[in-house]
């Protein structure tokens, strides 16, 4: 019995039925909004579970400091990122990014906003959600319900011409935000971080077996716009949906791209 005792205690250590440990293990922020840390990179890839698994990111520059790309669906499980955020590593993200203007990417900006984070946000991806934003959470609150209720889109403020390709300096490293083209949206931008050699691609990057939601693409052009990022080299990517992190990621959107647009 003695034995059986320590067997249990034991496993209670090094987390029971098979729970993933160590410092790849998941953790759970909220329920339905889990971070993945990326292996090989300071980085947490931010799973928002519903209404559609979804990415962010959370990356820390050389000094230590955390930058998020995207948000979360809404400015609800956005306050619950940037609380875990400020808990672990002791500070707000020195910026964020907004990828495009779908919720998926966008809607948590309100509760950015509400917290001071600056923001980098394409004009295009500004306008686009003034003219649509509000009508996408509408049909989101009846499709999926109470969590698309009671808030509205936030308006981004102070946004900025994006029309290639613009570098910040965050933290001791250089920061790009690359306009490849249009592709899944026409405002999809891509975020690189060259030291780290990590590119975080939104929903421009498929990593599974469907192109997806094609409502605001141009198949004429996404190909192409995923081609160009080709030459980056990355050893870390990043999409908007799905648990991939490797940059094969960019051929298999190519693919699926191709394919796409040859069955039009």
């Amino acid at each position: 019995m003695r034995t059986l005792s320590l067997v249990c205690l034991a496993l209670s250590l090094i987390g029971c039925a098979g729970a993933p440990v160590g410092p790849n293990a998941p953790i759970t922020i909220a329920p339905g909004l889990i971070a993945h840390p990326v292996p090989g990179v300071e980085a947490w890839r931010i799973e928002d579970v519903a209404p559609i698994s979804a990415n962010a990111m959370v990356i820390l520059t050389a000094d230590g400091t955390p930058i998020l790309t995207d948000t979360p669906w809404t400015p609800a499980a956005t306050e619950k990122l940037l609380a875990w955020i400020k808990a672990k590593f002791g500070r707000l993200p020195a910026v964020a990014t907004i990828g495009h203007f779908h919720l998926d990417a966008s809607g948590g900006l309100g509760a950015l906003q509400a917290a001071g984070v600056p923001v980098i946000v394409s004009q295009a991806t500004a306008d686009l959600m003034a003219a649509r934003g509000d009508y996408m959470r509408e049909g989101l609150a009846k499709e999926y319900g109470a969590a698309f209720t009671g808030w509205t889109v936030a308006a981004a403020t102070n946004p900025i011409a994006i029309e290639q390709r613009i570098s910040r300096t965050i933290g001791g490293d250089e920061v790009e935000i690359i306009f490849p083209g249009h592709g899944h949206a026409p405002d999809n931008l891509a975020v690189w971080f060259p030291r780290q050699r990590v590119l975080f691609g939104g929903c421009l990057i498929k990593g599974g077996t469907s192109i997806g939601n094609l409502n605001d693409a141009n198949l004429d052009t996404y190909a192409g716009a995923v081609r160009s990022l080709l030459a980056l080299n990355p050893k870390v990517v990043v999409g908007g949906h799905g648990p991939r992190t490797d940059p094969g990621q960019l051929q298999t959107t190519i693919d699926l791209a191709t394919e796409a647009a040859a069955k039009r």
